[in-house]
């Protein structure tokens, strides 16, 4: 089992939606502050993030629903996870949430870099 400690990298993207635009962001853990730290090894613990399968590239059909691409990074390994709208289940909607909320946030400052 993975120590909370040992998370470095969080990398999100959201696509699709109305206008299809993607969004992302690039959360590393040495820019986070101990309670955002905290706040997310509990998000990504709760939500069963690092046994959750996505083995297939999703074909983006429905074009107005969101897609999401979630990379965890830790000291031993990386994990992704493909999502689309709706296989966003209850323990991971706060996970996502989370990161949706950072890539607003994270315009134009340090602790969240933008992903070109």
């Amino acid at each position: 089992m993975q120590k909370k400690s040992d998370i470095l990298v969080i990398e999100f993207e959201r696509s699709g939606g109305f206008t299809g635009i993607p969004v992302r962001v690039i959360l590393d853990e040495k820019l986070l502050t101990a309670d955002e730290r905290s706040e997310i090894n509990q998000l990504i613990e709760t939500s069963g993030f690092m046994s959750l399968k996505s083995d297939k590239e999703q074909e983006h059909t429905l074009h107005d629903q969101f897609h999401y691409r979630i990379t965890v990074e830790t000291t031993e390994y990386s994990h992704t996870i493909l999502l689309s709208e709706h296989e966003i289940t209850d323990p991971i909607r706060p996970l996502i949430r989370f990161l949706s909320a950072r890539t607003r946030r994270g315009r134009g400052k340090r602790k969240y870099r933008k992903r070109s």
